[in-house]
């Protein structure tokens, strides 16, 4: 199973969805990164989590230096942290719709090899997955109902998504076996210990995504020879 650090995070205190703490994720123990990506005023798709500050001004006003600016901190853009570890197995969630071009333009241009586009806008991973090359997969955060199981999982076709990456926390035999059966890759997020990634393993997960990727690798938490080292220009 790849074991990829959710927005960065390995218990370290490094802001999530940072360079710094994509980099000291790839170099202590995971095997990749999840990251979540939104669009600025200024048309840049960046790595950023929240659709709205604290004081509620939608991330899509403002442009990328305008934000980093509010937020205290360099706001990276998905050109960015590619371009810094194209080997790296990348998880990119597109948090809404019109992040969708930006986002493809910059992940076609790179033509990455590991990689899985996400999201919990179904239809927008449908739409994606039939017009574009990139491995796609539903992100999904409650049980569905039977309805919302046959339509999430239908046998995939050539351009169909292929990966549903479930909330533990509604994850069972049932749902599990319905992804495997149907042809579909299984991930597993919010995956906290060695024994929640053990049941992972048992339902046949193939990705993990975790705030805790060293604590799930549990003795097989060793440093990593050098996964995804960044790119430096000169």
């Amino acid at each position: 199973m790849l074991v990829l650090a959710h927005r960065g995070n390995t218990g370290r205190a490094l802001r999530e969805n940072t360079l710094e703490a994509f980099e000291a994720a790839l170099a202590d123990c995971a095997d990749g990164l999840e990251t979540d990506v939104c669009v600025t005023a200024d048309g840049e798709a960046v790595l950023f989590h929240d659709l709205r500050l604290q004081d509620g001004t939608p991330v899509r006003a403002l442009s990328q230096a305008e934000l980093s600016r509010r937020v205290g901190h360099p706001v990276p853009t998905l050109a960015e942290a590619l371009a810094a570890w194209p080997e790296a197995f990348w998880d990119v969630e597109l948090k809404t719709a019109d992040v969708a071009e930006p986002a493809v333009r910059e992940l076609r241009a790179r033509k990455l090899e590991r990689l899985v586009v996400t999201s919990f806008l179904h239809d927008l991973v449908d739409r994606l997955a039939a017009e574009t090359a990139l491995p796609c997969g539903y992100l999904l955060a409650h049980r569905p109902s039977a309805r919302e199981r046959a339509a999430l999982l239908a046998a995939p076709g050539d351009r169909a998504p292929r990966k549903v990456v479930c909330d533990l926390d509604v994850l069972d035999d049932r749902l599990a076996h319905s992804v495997r059966s149907s042809g579909h890759e299984l991930g597993v997020y919010n995956v906290l210990t060695s024994d929640e990634a053990a049941r992972c393993a048992a339902w046949g997960a193939s990705l993990l995504v975790s705030d805790r990727p060293r604590e799930v690798r549990g003795s097989r938490a060793a440093r990593r020879p050098d996964p995804g080292r960044r790119r430096r220009s000169s």
